[in-house]
């Protein structure tokens, strides 16, 4: 179903007067030789990607073969799965009540915000005019080389713990791998994954391709944060793969909340107001609408939540959470459930009573096993 009327698009993503008219990139800066990873494409998919892992404190060098973006003002669709991610990047748009089912804005505007917002996020460089040329994998790194595409002498050799392919429907990066041509039959291969096109063909209309992409950006990047960190072991990666591909479908519960989107609707806590990933945070989400979830934890559950990225919310009655809309509200009701779990990527981990908070969290940590960088606890 799409709605009648669009949301407010946000000034940078309006269509300019002089979308044809791009103007020359300055000369790209010299990348850098030793990064955690290596984004092949920047199109809207890999500066997606590049930003959500430079917020989460990885150095990202993305490579895109054209000297300057497509200038072609054409227009796109993205549903409001998309909008939601995009919006947890913080991209300039105006303040608003919620997404439509569709929403339509130039491409070109929404490469150039994603773009700027790449080159202002610490840790990400962007160079533009370079070629990606191969790959090699040894032990826990990739080796890249790029070359200039304007000059092929002039190579630039990369290091880095990750690449990601993200360099459209003729991705070189799937064609270094030995891939078939037309379809990537695996997602990843040891450190080097595929996202957007590159892994999938998918339809241009209605802005699919895109949508997917984007879905793709931000189930890989919690994913690669959460390893980076040291807070669980790399077999957390081994699902993105399959569960993107849709080879692994989430089994659902009898309620039907669990494996689907989560809700977000305008809330209020104390003086501030606005979308729920905008005032608590757009990470993992425990919110129960029957009290304060974190009574419910251990310390050790608490602060193992709290630092994965979690925000426990309490829109009981006497809870400091308002739900300003009723959505949430209307969400357990049509569930018929009071609490759930959200992932990073805003599908439901599980969903059910009040009291099944505690397993929640318990089931949660057993699928993200600790890491190097967890801290060791001493259970008496």
């Amino acid at each position: 179903m799409t709605a009648r009327l669009h949301r407010a698009v946000p000034a940078a993503m309006r269509p300019r007067s002089d979308s044809k008219a791009t103007p020359p990139p300055p000369r790209p800066r010299t990348i850098p030789p030793d990064v955690d990873c290596v984004v092949v494409g920047g199109g809207p998919v890999g500066l997606l990607t590049a930003v959500l892992l430079g917020q989460a404190g990885l150095r990202v060098a993305v490579v895109e073969r054209r000297a300057r973006r497509y200038p072609a003002p054409h227009a796109c669709t993205v549903d409001h799965e998309a909008m939601r991610i995009l919006q947890a990047v913080d991209w300039g748009r105006a303040a608003q009540a919620g997404w439509a089912t569709a929403n339509s804005f130039h491409q070109a505007d929404l490469e150039a915000a994603l773009e700027d917002l790449a080159a202002a996020t610490p840790g990400v460089t962007v160079h533009r005019g370079w070629t990606f040329l191969s790959l090699t994998q040894t032990g826990h790194a990739v080796s890249v080389l790029a070359t200039a595409t304007d000059d092929p002498t002039r190579v630039a050799p990369i290091r880095a713990r990750w690449l990601i392919g993200a360099d459209g429907a003729e991705s070189a990066v799937r064609s270094d791998l030995g891939f078939r041509a037309s379809c990537a039959n695996i997602w990843r291969d040891g450190n080097v994954f595929l996202a957007g096109d590159a892994a999938r063909l998918a339809s241009p209309l209605f802005g699919l391709g895109l949508c997917a992409g984007l879905r793709d950006a931000r189930a890989l990047t919690w994913r690669l944060a959460l390893v980076h960190r040291g807070l669980t072991t790399p077999f957390v990666l081994d699902s993105y793969g399959p569960e993107r591909a849709g080879q692994v479908r989430m089994v659902l519960d009898e309620n039907g909340a669990e494996g689907g989107l989560a809700p977000q609707g305008r809330i209020r806590v104390g003086d501030r107001s606005g979308l729920f990933d905008d005032v608590l945070g757009g990470g993992w989400q425990l919110i129960s609408r029957a009290g304060d979830p974190g009574e419910l934890l251990s310390e050790d559950d608490l602060a193992w939540f709290r630092r994965i990225g979690g925000v426990v919310a309490d829109l009981s009655d006497a809870g400091p959470v308002r739900d300003l809309d009723g959505g949430y509200e209307q969400w357990f009701a049509r569930h018929r459930c009071q609490a759930l779990l959200a992932r990073p990527d805003f599908y439901v981990f599980a969903a059910g009573q009040h009291t099944d908070i505690a397993y929640f969290v318990s089931r949660l940590r057993q699928a993200l096993p600790p890491g190097p960088g967890s801290p060791v606890v001493h259970r008496s």
